[in-house]
């Protein structure tokens, strides 16, 4: 609503971010060279805490939404590799605050909208705010994604 964005990183000294190419193979627009942001702080904040340097494995990240009373209602889930899960592999991070000009909003591959948006420019952030993993509401709830799931 602010026309803002906001992007979670592990690296705290981000000038600008630059288009990489995606790997979520969930759907189409989730595998563009782009630099991906959301409207949730939730979301972001996740990708925050992730541990670059012991993070190596899958990650599931999402939330299904119901209106009830005419309120939306958001329900999250995140779940990384078992193995990884062992290691804690949280630290602190940095959740970035993107102008939202450049930035395309993403759709499912039925072509609905979701909260997921993307640029293929780079990105020059307007702010910053410092994460830790306590700061993260879900942190105890992240389950695990078992070998062939």
């Amino acid at each position: 609503k602010k026309g803002v964005l906001l992007h979670g990183s592990n690296n705290k000294e981000i000038s600008i971010l630059e288009p990489r190419q995606a790997n979520c193979t969930a759907k189409e627009f989730g595998n563009l060279k782009a630099v991906y942001a959301a409207e949730d702080h939730v979301l972001p904040t996740f990708y925050a805490i992730k541990d670059s340097e012991k993070f190596r494995g899958r990650a599931r990240s999402g939330f299904t939404e119901t209106i009830e009373d005419g309120k939306s209602i958001r329900e999250y889930e995140f779940a990384i590799d078992k193995d990884l899960a062992l290691q804690a592999p949280w630290s602190e991070g940095v959740v970035y605050v993107l102008p939202k000009e450049t930035f395309v909003q993403g759709h499912d591959d039925e072509s609905e909208p979701i909260d997921e948006w993307a640029s293929t420019e780079e990105v020059v952030p307007v702010g910053k705010i410092r994460i830790a993993p306590e700061d993260f509401p879900y942190l105890d709830k992240i389950g695990v994604i078992e070998e062939d799931n």
